[in-house]
């Protein structure tokens, strides 16, 4: 066998398993590895042991791979993107997105959204494959990666093409994560084929392997409660069931934690990587025989852009940015650039452009997966102060740059439905949109005696706006300019009302457990109901290890014949701990504070809130205004699916709230 280094005699593998979380084991195993000798010719890995793999055959030194695993923010990688609802661009964070009427070989879903996933994988490998000229022999190390067809369950290996695509599909947990579609055929996870491939490191030509398992259980820690016992077997039963029976000259098995699932990932993984360490310590020393591989370098020329979409109503816009990125030769920043343009249209869960070589020049192929034309999303939670909510909705693209969005949001206290019709303004600048809508809804206005509302009275609106709104990723920044004009009716007032509006957002961390979202905004209104509304809200944010410190601010304050649903509150969003939603209401308000978290057995976090704020008629009266002190302590733990949170407040004069929270917020 003749790799890009020159003739090769003698082989060197290493083989990772698949394990998810586990697999951050890998990381350590390989330090434990380059420190006992080996330094293996050819990587082979499935699933989480064909990213750590991937980097390795990359050229990333272990310490970096290692360095990468510790502050690598696995919460926010699953997060989903945020949807942006109504006039006022309400950040909702979907539970599911589904196609709709999709054709099944085109289009692919899965419970976790993965664009984030997508986009972290092409950061990492776009500059080492296009190097190679996407040939996985070309690279540092030559490299194997293992998925399976879902619908044989053969192991498909891949050794050339798109690197990241490669392991995005090796990695395709089937039902949590999309499969990849590749030429009619639907990959999965390649732990589904043989979660520990020897054999195709075999068939690549290794006479000497190692391998790292970091699924089969050890023999010396048994657990008989039902949950060791579930994990157990189900562990055993992957292992035997390997339809592969290859071995290895030597096989590393980190002592895992046994309870940890593979699903849960470490808020610190420290002791996965010493376990990986640990072990690959373990063994007698090994002489390297890999000979020195040249770098290669970048490419230069690009003859072109070759553009492969499962949409081909969105192959131009796809084009125009790429041609863009690569009129002046191959630049992977500029290249990465334009994927983010991308994605923030929201049209796209995953852009994945690769250097295929030419005669004299390269040409650079990027395939565009789009979403689905007809996609349904929504979410549900429950909070013990307004109640069950839930949001849904439905988006149809009704050709090229342009879709249609229907929502509907119900809250205890509020309820809205609203129509979108978005266009992107030109492919030149595909994150600005052209945006027009109409909404209906209603908000009640809860009057308190003690903790208990005592009154409750309705503002309604109903109207329209038309505006521009513009999406960044880096930093990610949502902002909307725009003009609306709404029949507003309350208790005795019922008038019409219009005006500009200018809105920016930072949505932030999907596992914030500190601090609130950074919002701007300014609203202009005249008519029948004349006023004016401004609000700068954000937080500083620290995070150091299992710790994260925020200090808070918000500043809102309303001029005119605002109706109520406008006046901001102090208890709005729970931003003083102890006040329900809508209590202390004025024209005017301040509140500020600091948030601490620690992060505490079990994966949750404990937080302490320190806020006090005040309201008052009117701005100058601010500061002579009494102010409520108040303080909340509470255990929040983290899911894909939304936020799980305890927490007891209490403000200055004996008010007190207990509160339960379940699901994404909003």
């Amino acid at each position: 066998m003749v790799a890009a280094g020159g003739p090769v005699t003698a082989q060197d593998a290493l083989v990772l398993s698949g394990g998810g979380s586990r697999g951050v084991a890998h990381a350590g195993a390989i330090v434990g590895l380059e420190r006992r000798g080996f330094r293996p010719d050819l990587v082979v890995g499935a699933s989480m042991g064909a990213i750590i793999g991937g980097l390795y055959a990359s050229g990333m030194p272990p310490d970096s791979i290692w360095a990468l695993m510790r502050s690598q923010d696995w919460q926010e990688i699953f997060a989903p993107s945020v949807e942006w609802s109504g006039p006022s661009r309400d950040a909702l964070r979907p539970m599911i997105r589904l196609s709709v009427f999709a054709e099944s070989t085109r289009y692919a879903d899965g419970l976790i959204a993965d664009w984030r996933i997508n986009r972290a994988l092409v950061r990492l490998f776009l500059d080492p494959v296009a190097r190679a000229r996407s040939d996985f022999d070309a690279l540092p190390r030559r490299f194997r990666s293992v998925a399976a067809d879902l619908r044989t369950g053969d192991p498909v290996v891949t050794s050339s093409g798109d690197l990241a695509l490669a392991i995005r599909a090796s990695m395709s947990v089937p039902g949590v994560f999309a499969p990849v579609l590749r030429d009619g055929t639907a990959l999965v996870d390649g732990g589904l084929a043989d979660y520990l491939p020897i054999g195709p490191a075999r068939r690549a030509g290794a006479d000497r392997v190692v391998a790292v398992d970091v699924i089969r259980p050890p023999r010396d820690r048994i657990g008989l409660n039902p949950f060791r016992v579930a994990l157990r077997s189900l562990r055993v039963t992957l292992s035997n069931a390997r339809r592969d029976h290859e071995t290895a000259d030597v096989e590393i098995t980190p002592a895992i934690d046994p309870d940890l699932f593979a699903a849960v990932f470490l808020r610190d993984p420290e002791p996965l990587l010493e376990a990986g360490l640990d072990a690959a310590l373990a063994i007698p020393p090994m002489e390297s025989r890999r000979p020195d591989r040249p770098a290669r370098p970048a490419p230069t020329v690009l003859a072109g852009v070759r553009v492969e979409s499962n949409d081909p109503a969105l192959e131009t816009l796809v084009r125009d940015a790429f041609e863009r990125a690569a009129i002046d030769g191959f630049s992977s920043d500029r290249i990465l650039d334009a994927a983010d343009d991308l994605y923030a249209t929201g049209l796209f869960e995953g852009i994945w452009p690769r250097v295929e070589p030419g005669g004299t020049s390269d040409t650079l192929v990027v395939r565009a997966d789009a979403f689905a034309p007809s996609s349904a999303m929504g979410a549900a939670g429950y909070d013990t102060d307004r109640g069950f909510r839930g949001w849904a909705s439905w988006r149809q693209r009704l050709g090229g740059r342009t879709e249609a969005t229907l929502a509907g949001l119900a809250i205890g206290i509020d309820r809205r439905a609203s129509g979108t019709i978005r266009s992107r303004v030109s492919n030149r600048w595909p994150s600005v949109a052209l945006e027009a809508g109409a909404s209906i809804g209603s908000h009640d206005i809860r009057e308190f005696e003690g903790d208990d509302p005592s009154d409750v009275s309705r503002v309604t609106r109903a109207g329209g706006w038309l505006g521009f709104g513009m999406r960044r990723l880096t930093p990610d920044i949502d902002g909307v300019v725009q003009v609306m004009a709404e029949r507003i009716r309350t208790e005795g007032t019922e008038g019409v009302s219009w005006g500009p509006a200018v809105r920016i957002s930072v949505p932030g961390s999907n596992a914030r457990f500190v601090g609130q979202p950074l919002r701007v905004e300014a609203e202009w209104w005249f008519g029948d109901l004349e006023y004016r509304r401004y609000r700068a809200a954000g937080s500083l944010d620290i995070r150091r290890g299992v710790f994260q410190a925020a200090a808070v601010g918000d500043l809102t304050v309303v001029r005119g014949a605002a109706p109520a649903d406008a006046l901001p509150a102090l208890g709005n969003a729970h931003g003083v701990p102890g006040l329900r939603w809508g209590r202390g209401r004025g024209r005017s308000m301040v509140v500020g504070g600091a948030d601490l978290a620690i992060g505490t057995p079990f994966e949750s976090h404990t937080r302490l809130r320190l806020r006090a704020g005040t309201v008052a008629d009117d701005a100058p009266d601010l500061g002579a205004a009494g102010w409520t002190a108040a303080a909340g302590i509470g255990v929040m733990w983290w899911t894909p699916l939304g936020q799980v949170a305890v927490e007891a407040g209490l403000a200055e004069g004996g008010t007190w709230l207990f509160g339960l929270d379940i699901g994404p917020v909003f």
